[in-house]
């Protein structure tokens, strides 16, 4: 037996997701990290840190950072597909740039 097994939210999953993200500040970094660093299994060499502002000024520019990651994984995958596919990917990879491009294009 495993045990007892939970499901989450899919909205808690994500504010969930969220504070990792701002706690790593990176998409690298994966919660059995966090743990290893917690249980003293895992350090980092000590460094200081010298705040000059805040990472994000506001929440709509963290919202719009972790939009850009979601753009750049959809855009990878666009890539991945083209490389193990026969035909092209160029379908998928315009799709995956479109933000990008209106985002650009906006101003």
């Amino acid at each position: 037996s495993c045990g007892t097994v939970f499901s989450i939210a899919a909205r808690h999953l994500l504010a969930f997701h969220r504070v990792l993200r701002l706690y790593f500040l990176n998409e690298g970094q994966t919660l059995h990290q966090l743990h290893a660093v917690d249980a003293g299994a895992m350090r980092f060499p000590p460094f200081s840190i010298t705040r000059e502002r805040e990472v994000f000024r506001n929440h709509n520019e963290f919202v719009e950072y972790e939009l850009a990651l979601a753009h750049g994984h959809q855009l990878i995958e666009a890539i991945d597909r083209g490389k193990s596919a026969t035909g092209s990917a160029n379908e998928a990879i315009d799709a995956a740039l479109s933000p990008v491009w209106d985002f650009l294009d906006s101003g």
